[in-house]
C-alpha cells in the first residue's frame, strides 16, 4: 500500500495558507498547515510529511531557521522556501 502524500505549509498569513490549500482541494494529498515555525516543528514530531513549504518572513522564527531545524531532524524531507520579497533580509 502506498503512503499518503502529506504536505506541510508554514506561513504566518492565513490567506496564503488558504490559497495554497485551494491548489490541493481535488488532489489525493493531505494538506497540513501551521502559522509559525514552532507549530510546524511540533506537527512534524507527530506526523511524517514528504514536503514542507515555508514562508521566508515570519515572526520569531523565519523560514530559513525553521527549515534548518527540519533538515537536522528530518533530512529526507523535501523543503521549499516561499517568499514574496526580492531581497533575502529578514
Amino acid at each position: 500500500m502506498e503512503e499518503e502524500i502529506k504536505i506541510l505549509c508554514v506561513d504566518d498569513e492565513p490567506n496564503v495558507l488558504n490559497a495554497i490549500n485551494r491548489l490541493y482541494l481535488m488532489k489525493a494529498i493531505q494538506y497540513l498547515r501551521q502559522e509559525s515555525g514552532q507549530e510546524g516543528l511540533d506537527n512534524l514530531r507527530k506526523t511524517h510529511v514528504q514536503l514542507i513549504i515555508a514562508d521566508y518572513r515570519m515572526p520569531s522564527m523565519n523560514g530559513i531557521e525553521f527549515l534548518r531545524e527540519v533538515r537536522a531532524y528530518w533530512p529526507d524531507t523535501i523543503r521549499i522556501v516561499l517568499s514574496g520579497y526580492a531581497d533575502t533580509t529578514p
